[in-house]
């Protein structure tokens, strides 16, 4: 059967075309759904993907190097359990009749100086606490802290914190780098999972407008897991779009990619747990019998 080419704006679909189109100029190509190549125009060009992400990593780094730590919501309790995941510890401890963990008690005593400062206007870090608590470093020592806003939370999203956490600590950074290194830790992985988004499927313009308000701006970075929460909400869906369209290749990879952010956002937003079906919808679309099974084990893992 005769095809021709269309652009989807992220991606270069084969679809079927007339004798005419083909008279006219079209190369005839063997006729396949499961072929598609990246190709983007205009705004979605690498070009202009790479410059978006690349001004809209400047333009975080400048906010974060300007605020000063621990002024996102529960920050404190977000490092937190980045720190005991960077541990292996997953679940948290009970003591007391307090959900929490054992943390370096150099950490927290870099959190006391900044302790004062969140929501308060009037509050400053005067130059000498400042100093002070650019000079902690890791004790090597625990004492148990509570964090019970967290104790819900599936430690995923944590990851790149509790890299940057564990890297400063292996090479004997202060307490101060190591925040600031999982501030940018998050920040990169934040950019990864929207190029990655960007590539598989068209992304709508709405999306990037999100991105660049105050609030998403400021929070991406932070040491927050809401960064990386809202970059994998946007990889999600890109990937069940992608899915979703039968001219469009969606491999193993890219299932297996699905269910982890699923898993991801479902384990860290109960409200989201309902998108843990998402995959059975496919099956719909792709008649595989492979996304009814990862739907299950998904809504049974995420309520585990």
């Amino acid at each position: 059967m005769d095809t021709a080419t269309r652009n989807t704006g992220w991606t270069s679909t084969r679809l079927p075309c007339s004798s005419q189109q083909q008279s006219a100029g079209n190369s005839a190509q063997p006729h396949s759904y499961q072929n598609a190549e990246s190709s983007v125009a205009l705004f979605y060009s690498k070009q202009a993907v790479n410059l978006w992400l690349a001004a809209f990593f400047l333009v975080v780094l400048s906010i974060s190097y300007l605020t000063p730590p621990f002024q996102s919501p529960d920050e404190f309790n977000h490092l937190k359990r980045a720190y005991l995941l960077s541990k292996g510890k997953i679940f948290l401890d009970a003591e007391n009749d307090t959900t929490g963990g054992h943390i370096d008690t150099g950490l927290l005593d870099y959190m006391h100086y900044f302790e004062n400062l969140p929501f308060l206007i009037d509050e400053t870090v005067n130059k000498v606490d400042w100093s002070l608590a650019e000079n902690i470093t890791w004790s090597g020592k625990t004492q148990f802290s509570d964090l019970p806003n967290t104790a819900a939370y599936f430690p995923l999203p944590y990851v790149p914190q509790a890299l940057a956490l564990l890297t400063s600590e292996h090479i004997g950074s202060s307490i101060s780098a190591a925040y600031y290194l999982a501030r940018i830790f998050s920040l990169i992985a934040t950019l990864g999972l929207l190029w990655a988004a960007f590539r598989l499927y068209p992304v709508p313009l709405i999306v990037f407008a999100l991105f660049c308000t105050p609030m998403t701006l400021f929070q991406a970075g932070s040491t927050s897991l809401d960064s990386v929460s809202f970059a994998t909400s946007v990889l999600a869906a890109s990937l069940f779009l992608r899915g979703a369209d039968i001219r469009l290749s969606f491999n193993s990879t890219m299932q297996i990619a699905l269910l982890i952010c699923l898993f991801s956002l479902a384990t860290t937003r109960a409200y989201l747990i309902c998108l843990t079906l998402l995959p059975a919808v496919l099956y719909v679309a792709r008649r595989s019998r492979s996304y009814l099974i990862s739907s299950a084990a998904l809504v049974i893992l995420s309520l585990a």
